[in-house]
């Protein structure tokens, strides 16, 4: 069974290292050069990146960050509360946040190609709200399963679990 598999942690490490990699590789790009960072559709590349960073670090840590108890599923586990914890804050912001900037670059080349928008309208109209909505709203959410207890052991990561908490 996959939850019982010694080489599911391999295939989470190894996807992880490449997504961190390819992000990187797109924030060093936009950072890099000053026409990049002054573009809309760059600096949505790069919060989608940033995200994409340190979710995919969290899936790299993955089981590291659970405390070795009944409920972990994972056989390496060396974590205690808090890792677990700040793990499942970090992969729980980063999925809220990675499909709203993927929405946002889908909507942002709608409005480009279908609508005509130039650069200063997406600046005006549309990034700033964009950027308002989705770091406000991933934050909260992530932040409510803290003040509930709510994150545990989940597979081979933390996440928000069915569990009542996680032993020390």
């Amino acid at each position: 069974m996959f939850y019982d598999s010694t080489w599911a942690p391999v295939l989470y490490r190894s996807t992880a290292a490449l997504s961190i990699f390819g992000s990187s590789w797109i924030i060093i790009e936009v950072l890099r050069e000053r026409k990049k960072r002054e573009l809309c559709y760059h600096r949505l590349h790069f919060c989608l990146s940033f995200f994409d960073v340190i979710l995919s670090t969290c899936f790299f840590v993955g089981s590291w960050a659970q405390s070795d108890n009944a409920f972990s599923a994972a056989m390496d586990a060396g974590g205690n509360k808090a890792t677990c914890y700040a793990s499942g804050f970090v992969i729980y912001l980063g999925s809220l946040a990675i499909p709203w900037y993927n929405t946002a670059i889908t909507t942002y080349y709608y409005l480009a190609v279908c609508r005509g928008w130039k650069e200063q309208q997406m600046k005006k109209n549309f990034e700033r709200y964009v950027h308002m909505i989705i770091f406000p709203v991933a934050i909260i959410t992530a932040t409510i399963p803290l003040f509930l207890d709510l994150y545990g052991p989940f597979f081979f990561y933390c996440f928000v679990s069915g569990y009542d908490s996680v032993s020390t």
